[in-house]
């Protein structure tokens, strides 16, 4: 399945962009989940994924993605953040504080509330499989459970500028 992602996020950027989307949230690569080398490119999308993005911009739509929860650990750069026009977006805690697993590499552009308060002491892994640091969502049991990620930080980026976007129409993706 997580070969298969990078077609499938071009098909819905694609598809996004032909029914009018100004703005697009993306997802976080799950190749960027598995083990890999410091420092190193954990997955770089793919041909059609660097199509689709080079198609949104052209069509003045902004893409925002995760730019990765594996700071902690590789802060390996996180695609499809780290395509050039993408705007890549890290976590903070509520508080402020970057959040420990968030990815800082020089691809990220902004950073926005991604999980709870910042442990103290702080801890250098695992905050996102700590139910105290997250941030609550809405779970498929109808209730809420905490959830801690960069992809937080992305959807709550996306949607603000969803709203900027809708009141300013004019405004460029820069």
């Amino acid at each position: 399945v997580t070969q298969r992602l990078p077609d499938a996020i071009a098909e819905g950027i694609r598809y996004a962009v032909g029914h009018g989307a100004t703005v697009i949230a993306l997802p976080l690569d799950p190749g960027t989940l598995g083990a890999v080398t410091p420092g190193v490119s954990s997955a770089s999308g793919g041909a059609a994924e660097r199509s689709a993005i080079s198609f949104a911009l052209a069509h003045g739509v902004l893409l925002v993605a995760p730019a990765g929860d594996n700071g902690a650990e590789t802060d390996s750069v996180n695609y499809p953040a780290a395509y050039p026009g993408v705007l890549a977006v890290g976590a903070t805690t509520r508080d402020g504080q970057l959040s420990p697993f968030s990815n800082t590499g020089s691809y990220v552009a902004l950073t926005a509330p991604g999980s709870g308060t910042t442990p103290n002491p702080p801890v250098a892994s695992g905050m996102t499989a700590n139910p105290a640091a997250g941030l609550m969502v809405a779970a498929s049991d109808g209730g809420y459970e905490p959830l801690a990620s960069s992809d937080m930080s992305a959807a709550l980026t996306a949607g603000v500028a969803a709203l900027i976007r809708s009141r300013y129409p004019w405004l460029t993706v820069a």
